[in-house]
């Protein structure tokens, strides 16, 4: 897809050249260690969800595949690189995740990260985002992120009359625990690895990942059936508008990239 596509082209200029040791840390359903794979990366995958390892392992083939948390994930390796993609703001204790990383790499080696600053938001990127949501949904192209979250909840969505940051803030507090800002991060990052050895790419396109995701929504909780080709232009018609946006000033980039280099 054009998400895991985007996060392989990021990856690639910032891993050591195949076949160098990847481990992934929150890997999902796989897909990202999947295209490492076929890239000729040795790669190693972990995720708290037994599910979601079940599919990298059964479904995309990714053979190294186990049920562990980053911070008590025990390892007889080190690895050349360490890759995180949208996971480390979920983790309770992010000093530890982020120590637990450093612990596994080897000297000279990089952790990778791909994440989302979702303090960045402001009121023009919100109103643009949710304003282009409505009309996918209102076409039956996608669910909108309200709209997903009750479904999975057997509600019915609220017609709210919240301002779009608001309503933003509102959907990524909800969860059993606070989930970490991009700075959080960075500076965790900081702390651990050092100031000198800390990348930063802020300004990458990361709305465009919504809008898959209630694509696949569409398909897996409505039962939608369409070509795959159709979904591949929207998100990347999508990405592109996101992207010119995003250059002309008019609306922030979500998107966090950072590189953490052991010395």
């Amino acid at each position: 897809t054009i998400a895991v596509r985007e996060t392989i082209n990021y990856l690639r200029n910032v891993l050591p050249t195949p076949p160098a040791n990847i481990l992934e840390v929150g890997c999902g359903k796989g897909h990202v260690a999947a295209a490492l794979i076929d890239l000729g990366y040795s790669v190693t995958a972990i995720d708290p969800s037994e599910s979601s390892i079940e599919f990298a392992k059964n479904q995309l083939g990714v053979k190294t595949a186990y049920v562990a948390d980053v911070t008590t994930f025990d390892s007889k390796i080190k690895f050349d690189a360490v890759v995180g993609v949208r996971s480390l703001h979920h983790v309770k204790d992010l000093s530890l995740a982020v120590s637990s990383i450093k612990n596994l790499l080897k000297d000279g080696s990089v952790f990778a990260l791909e994440e989302f600053s979702r303090k960045t938001i402001d009121h023009d990127s919100a109103k643009w985002y949710y304003d282009i949501e409505s009309l996918l949904e209102t076409s039956d192209v996608l669910l909108g992120l309200q709209t997903k979250d009750a479904k999975r909840k057997g509600k019915v969505p609220e017609q709210d009359e919240l301002l779009p940051e608001t309503k933003w803030n509102k959907r990524h507090t909800g969860h059993n625990h606070p989930l970490h800002t991009g700075q959080d991060m960075i500076n965790e990052l900081k702390k651990q690895f050092g100031d000198s050895h800390i990348k930063i790419e802020e300004c990458v396109p990361y709305f465009f990942r919504y809008i898959i995701a209630g694509m696949e929504d569409k398909r897996d909780l409505d039962g939608t059936i369409r070509d795959a080709n159709f979904e591949e232009r929207i998100a990347q018609r999508f990405l592109d508008i996101e992207e010119d946006t995003i250059k002309e000033g008019k609306i922030k980039a979500m998107g966090l990239r950072v590189v953490a280099t052991l010395n």
